[in-house]
């Protein structure tokens, strides 16, 4: 009979491959995530016409969420026209679905580095 040895597959050279590119990709998508987020104090700043300096300390740590809330009553106030929120709700929307799945990974990604499923 033969006799299988009990190893987890995050030590095998396989395990430690497909984490590696797991880890990987996953900065990609935190990188690129974090810059849209950046953009959206660019869109935040147009639409309420606020200065740099006014932007920045109002809009400081401001994520995609609070970001389409904020532009959402803008819409309703009239700041922004029907026809370009009509533009803009789906794409904020699709952000927001997007950055529940970021956090959700980043949620996943620290459950696995605490169980030391990944070296």
């Amino acid at each position: 009979m033969a006799k299988f040895r009990s190893k987890p597959a995050s030590q095998t050279d396989e395990g430690r491959e497909r984490f590696g590119a797991y880890w990987l990709a996953l900065g990609e998508f935190a990188h690129i995530f974090s810059r849209v987020e950046m953009f959206m104090h660019f869109v935040l700043r147009w639409h309420t016409k606020t200065s740099v300096d006014i932007a920045r300390a109002v809009f400081s740590g401001v994520r995609i969420d609070t970001a389409s809330q904020f532009l959402g009553r803008l819409a309703t106030n009239g700041n922004i026209t029907p026809e370009e929120w009509a533009e803009l709700k789906p794409v904020l929307d699709q952000l927001g679905l997007i950055g529940k799945r970021r956090n959700k990974s980043f949620i996943m990604a620290r459950r696995l580095s605490l169980k030391g499923g990944v070296s």
